[in-house]
């Protein structure tokens, strides 16, 4: 999602642009990402530490990769404050961006901190689950 998303490129003629930009800004601030996240680094060295021997060297290095990668986040959007000025809002939104982009590349984290994030929410299911072509929903 994040590397599809250049907003410096060919944008001025497109109206969409600033709409997904403040969206984006929106979903990587302080107020929506940081509670999350601060969590998930909160826990993440316990998870760690009784799981070094459980699974692969590699995947426990990736793993230790992404809770770096989310502690820079945390510490780049605590100083967060309404007030501050565009220019800076602007540049930690970029660092930020940049940082989840990282976290993207490494992959999922571990399940047994974040849940099954590929699976559906509750009530919604694929196409071919629902019968008669019925909403799930609905």
């Amino acid at each position: 999602m994040f590397a599809n998303f250049n907003m410096g490129e060919g944008g001025q003629n497109n109206m969409f642009v600033p709409f997904m930009q403040g969206m984006m800004q929106s979903l990587l601030s302080k107020e929506v990402l940081y509670p999350s996240l601060k969590d998930l680094v909160e826990r993440y060295p316990t998870w760690l530490a009784e799981n070094k021997g459980k699974i692969e060297q590699a995947e426990y290095e990736r793993f230790e990769k992404q809770q770096k990668l989310m502690e820079e986040v945390c510490a780049e959007l605590e100083p967060e404050q309404e007030s501050d000025p565009e220019d800076v809002k602007r540049k930690r939104f970029e660092v930020v961006l940049n940082l989840m982009q990282q976290m993207q590349d490494l992959g999922q984290p571990p399940k047994d901190l974040v849940g099954d994030i590929g699976a559906p929410p509750p009530g919604f299911a694929p196409p071919a689950a629902q019968d008669g072509g019925q909403c799930a929903i609905m």
